[in-house]
């Protein structure tokens, strides 16, 4: 789900779920497609002719479940606060189309309270016991010690269909770690064109199949232990020293002849391919290069393409057992096993992983239907299920918006469906429950909305799965239940999150594709104005050690999720990890959803070469604002593709003023604002403005807003701890209360008062009380130099600069997370 801007009924794009209107007397509307009847799914799209009319279409995903009239079919509200319009308007869609309920009346799960470490881009399926302890330990020893561990793809035992199992152990394919000689460059572009070729929205095949090629180099000329890929052929060794002379002279020509053969082979089978790709890239979904493709896809090359998708990813693989495969079967299990083994010990694992590291929460993922495939058929454990193939059919409106979706593994393969998701639910959950773990991460969730085309329909059947996937979570990891929705956009899914309450607003963190990073913030802001409102949102991963390190952490700080980073071991940058990671492993977390303000709701912020993106939110007792400049990049529908269209953008200048966070409306009649970038902070009154520069190409910065607090002729705003991106996270209470301040007085008797004011501090002189989560630098702005600052009643050094009214101290880092610091004038 990607936003899009426009003016008139044409510029809506297909499948839109979701339509916020700028009306012309200054107030706000607002229409959101319904599920009618629990079996059509309802979405908007531009007409058909030149009218001005907004057309709403009803789908159930299967041509045999019709109607002939729906009457619930679109909510449509108005008001003159986008928020509040917000609010009221999708909690009230969620009641009439399913059983969500709004995200304030939800338990929040612990974990996003804490720093998170997520396996998948440290080592996709290659994940492995060894190979986790390594990077707890090096993220412990750094400093930032993870609280959470997800344990991503690749802990399960799969395996492929029994026809293309020699194509996935033997094959010559580059991502299973074979090669040899001069072709095996030549086998990686083979393999990164054809995965560009298949790619589509729904899979972003191309960059997971690049991602993990780099990876793969790297452990390559690294070495290390628990993360080498297996090579599965084998020794690379000819052992040719043994057959000396004349013969040994021949054997090498021979190879280095096939070796140059196989090389050219390859590259002309890549360039046929991105020839294809190139064909087919921009071309309309009605279009013929469409159409022919999709039809040899689905026809002559069907088994061509399946047998690839089994060599080069996991998403064809099929649901063998709900244990653990045998890279889990003792804490220093490495990835030599493959994802079919089936000796584990996965409770011991997660018992040393929790008792040698300090984790408190443990996430295993795992698709809504098992796995990508589904449940393998074949196999006895899963015969329980009563197993059966769903072969699903895109409906007209996905093909239209993304005609890939003809040629995705799951419509290739089919997906192997249990008869009821109530038991396998119930039996995945209960093993890993057994095991430790605390929650999971559920991925694939939309895929079942497309599978209900053979079941049904989709939104009856994505309803089926929800209840059965909420029910199991809430009596296997209650109270919450601590549950991570994932690939989660269509109104299917997130109209049926009413337990769970936290979800993934965005595509996947692609730590290569380098347009993807800005595009990512502005999908993750303005999908959270949608989805913000049913859950907590989840604005994935990111690297700690990454040329967009700074963006990303920024747009972490300020959206109210979790943070977590799935950075491979020693590859951390803890100075940055130091900015969002107490000493203890918790996090700052803001209070809210993370939204764009007012100004920018319809400001295409990627395209229009002069909006500066700013989202709001709100601590305990300050707001706060996040800048970024994310103009040059953006998802492109065309190409189905994100693409950088200005490869150079501008810096741009941020008007920023108290007025921005809608929650500190009246809390002063001044404020502080301090700027992370600058380092500095001004006053400002509520409607007051001020002007940033925002550098180009990815630029941000952090705005905390404190309303100034006033005690007779004392004023005093906290900024927090300055360290931290969300500084102002740290101040959990403040109060200031007292009369005027005492005179000026001699060294001996400012000795004789700070002593006084440690033994009993005296109610008739200004004092303000804080309470503050961490320690660091602290700053506050102060009209008047204090005469102590106590941080659990021990007196500590501070400075004040008068010229700035700057006030800052060290809190030391206490025994207890939060810690009670007194200013005493």
């Amino acid at each position: 789900m990607t936003p899009a801007w426009g003016s008139t009924a044409a510029d809506i794009p297909g499948e839109t779920q979701f339509l916020l209107l700028e009306l012309t007397d200054g107030s706000y509307g607002l229409l959101l497609p319904l599920i009618d009847n629990g079996k059509f799914r309802g979405t908007l799209r531009r007409p058909r002719s030149g009218s001005d009319d907004v057309i709403i279409r009803m789908e159930s995903g299967n041509a045999t479940v019709l109607t002939e009239e729906c009457t619930g079919a679109l909510l449509v509200a108005a008001s003159r606060d986008p928020y509040e319009l917000l609010q009221r308007g999708v909690t009230a869609a969620a009641a009439l189309s399913g059983t969500a309920k709004h995200r304030s009346s939800k338990p929040v799960p612990p974990s996003v309270d804490v720093f998170g470490w997520c396996t998948w881009d440290a080592m996709y399926s290659k994940v492995n016991a060894a190979a986790i302890q390594e990077g707890l330990k090096a993220l412990v020893d750094g400093g930032a010690p993870p609280k959470l561990l997800i344990i991503d793809d690749g802990w399960q035992q799969t395996d492929v269909d029994p026809v293309f199992r020699h194509a996935a152990a033997s094959s010559g394919c580059y991502a299973g770690g074979i090669g040899m000689g001069d072709h095996l460059e030549a086998a990686k572009r083979v393999e990164e064109a054809a995965a560009a070729l298949l790619s589509s929205p729904d899979n972003n095949m191309d960059k997971g199949v690049h991602a993990t090629h780099t990876v793969q180099l790297e452990v390559r000329a690294n070495g290390s232990a628990s993360n080498t890929m297996a090579d599965k052929s084998g020794s690379n060794g000819n052992n040719s020293s043994s057959n000396g002379g004349l013969f040994s002279i021949v054997r090498s020509w021979l190879a280095a002849a096939y070796d140059a053969l196989l090389s050219s082979l390859r590259q002309l089978e890549a360039s046929f391919l991105l020839r294809c790709k190139s064909l087919i890239e921009a071309a309309p979904a009605n279009s013929w290069q469409m159409r022919l493709f999709s039809t040899l896809a689905t026809g002559p090359l069907k088994n061509l393409l399946l047998c690839f998708y089994a060599e080069a990813s996991d998403h064809t693989r099929r649901l063998v057992s709900v244990k653990a495969n045998s890279k889990f079967s003792r804490p220093d299990a490495g990835s030599q096993f493959p994802l079919n083994s089936t000796e584990e010990d996965l409770r011991s694992v997660v018992a040393h992983l929790k008792k040698q590291h300090g984790v408190q929460y443990v996430y295993a993922w795992h698709a809504m239907m098992g796995f990508w495939g589904g449940l393998s058929a074949g196999e006895r454990e899963m015969a329980k299920y009563r197993p059966w193939l769903s072969t699903p059919v895109p409906s007209p409106s996905l093909l239209e918006v993304d005609p890939a979706i003809a040629w995705v593994q799951p419509v290739l393969s089919g997906v192997c469906l249990p008869a009821d998701p109530r038991p396998l639910h119930n039996d995945m959950h209960a093993y890993l429950a057994g095991c430790g773990v605390d929650g999971v991460k559920v991925d694939v969730q939309s895929t079942i909305g497309v599978i209900g085309s053979s079941a049904g329909s989709g939104p009856a059947l994505s309803a089926e799965y929800h209840a059965s996937l909420e029910a199991s979570a809430l009596k296997h990891f209650g109270p919450s239940p601590n549950v991570i929705n994932c690939m989660c956009h269509s109104t299917d899914d997130l109209y049926r999150m009413e337990l769970t309450n936290l979800a993934r607003v965005s595509d996947d963190f692609y730590p290569l594709n380098k347009p993807s990073h800005l595009a990512h913030i502005a999908n993750c802001s303005f999908n959270t104005l949608f989805m913000g409102e049913v859950v907590i949102p989840d604005w994935d991963m990111m690297h700690s050690k990454h040329s967009k390190a700074l963006l990303h952490a920024t747009a972490r700080a300020v959206s109210g999720g979790p943070f977590y980073v799935s950075d491979r071991p020693g590859h951390h940058d803890f100075a940055m990890l130091r900015r969002m990671v107490l000493p203890d492993g918790s996090v700052l977390r803001c209070q809210l959803p993370g939204r764009p303000t007012a100004d920018c709701l319809f400001a295409d912020v990627s395209h229009d070469g002069k909006t500066v993106l700013k989202v709001w939110n709100s601590n305990p007792c300050t707001g706060v604002v996040a800048l970024f400049n994310i103009q040059g990049a953006a998802f492109s529908r065309a190409l189905r593709r994100f693409h950088t269209h200005d490869a150079s953008p501008a810096a741009l200048t941020a008007v920023v003023s108290p007025a921005d966070v809608p929650t500190l409306q009246g809390a002063a009649e001044l404020f502080a604002v301090y700027s992370d970038a600058r380092k500095e902070f001004e006053l400002l009154r509520p409607n007051d403005t001020q002007e940033l520069t925002v550098a180009g190409n990815g630029g941000s910065d952090v705005l905390t807003i404190s309303p100034v607090l006033e005690a007779g002729d004392v004023r005093v705003a906290p900024l927090g701890l300055v360290g931290m991106l969300n500084s102002g996270g740290a101040v959990l209470s403040c109060t200031l209360s007292g009369g005027e301040v005492v005179p000026e007085a001699s060294q001996e008797e400012e000795k004789a008062a700070a002593a006084a004011v440690a033994v009993n501090l005296s109610e008739a002189l200004p004092l303000c009380t804080l309470r503050i989560k961490g320690g660091g630098a602290f700053l506050c702005y102060a009209s008047h130099k204090p005469a102590a600052v106590l941080v659990e009643g021990r007196e500590i050094p501070f400075t004040y600069d008068a010229t700035k009214a700057a006030l800052t101290f060290d809190v030391p880092f206490g025994a207890t997370p939060e810690q009670e610091s007194v200013i005493q004038f």
